[in-house]
This record gives structure tokens, C-alpha cells and sequence, in this order.
């Protein structure tokens, strides 16, 4: 999916920005880290969860799952112009006739940016 089709997608799947209450133009996305949603895998799941947490922001990067054939948890960092970044999670589904959804909208706090942008580094999506 070539960038332009993302952007559309996350302008859809985000609407407005939860930090900002304002729509997603001028700000940037970025994944940090996926896993597969199956019954098998619900370990791993908590495991990254916890991570998420206690803030192991590295850690964290480190997990990217991925499966054509399932559907998907990522997390992704959104940042805003006006108030910062903040974690956002989606699920995305393997069958064609099911939506996909922001899942849930976690707080990112302000000494943590600088190292999320580091590990980042220059892999963001303009929205």
C-alpha cells in the first residue's frame, strides 16, 4: 500500500486527534510495534502489554509479528503539532468483509518523546 493509500486509512481509522480534538492534518504516524491476534498468542500479547506499562519503549520496538493470513495488533505513535505523541492501537482484520479499528488511545508522557523519536528516527508517516 503505496503511502498516500496509509495516510487515507489512519485519517479514516483516527478521525480527530485525541490530544488535540483536531483533525489529523499536519501530524505523523509511525509503527512501533505489531503482534498476531490469535488464541495461541495471548502471552505474548500481555507480555507486550506490560511492557507498554512500564514504558520500555525499546523493548517494545523490538516486537513486529507479522501473518497475511491473521489479524493484526499494532501499535503505532501519532504525534501532534500541539500537544506531543501519543500510542495508538489498532486491530487490523484478515477477512476481507471486516473492519478494522482504533482500538485504544494510550498516554505518552512528555519525558519519554525524545527517546520514542530516536528509535523511530525518520520513519514517520505524514498524515
Amino acid at each position: 500500500m503505496n503511502e498516500s493509500r496509509k495516510a487515507a486509512l489512519f485519517h479514516q481509522l483516527i478521525g480527530q486527534c485525541p490530544l488535540c480534538n483536531q483533525a489529523v492534518n499536519g501530524h505523523s504516524i509511525s509503527l512501533l510495534s505489531s503482534v498476531v491476534l490469535n488464541t495461541g498468542n495471548q502471552e505474548k500479547i500481555s507480555d507486550l502489554e506490560s511492557l507498554i506499562s512500564s514504558r520500555q519503549w525499546s523493548d517494545i520496538a523490538n516486537i513486529k509479528e507479522g501473518c497475511q493470513n491473521s489479524d493484526m495488533k499494532q501499535y503505532y505513535i501519532l504525534t501532534c503539532p500541539l500537544k506531543g505523541m501519543t500510542l495508538l492501537t489498532f486491530v487490523f482484520t484478515y477477512e476481507l468483509w471486516s473492519d478494522d479499528w482504533l482500538d485504544e488511545v494510550i498516554q505518552i508522557l512528555p519525558e519519554d518523546f525524545i527517546e520514542l523519536e530516536n528509535i523511530i528516527n525518520s520513519a514517520w508517516l505524514a498524515l
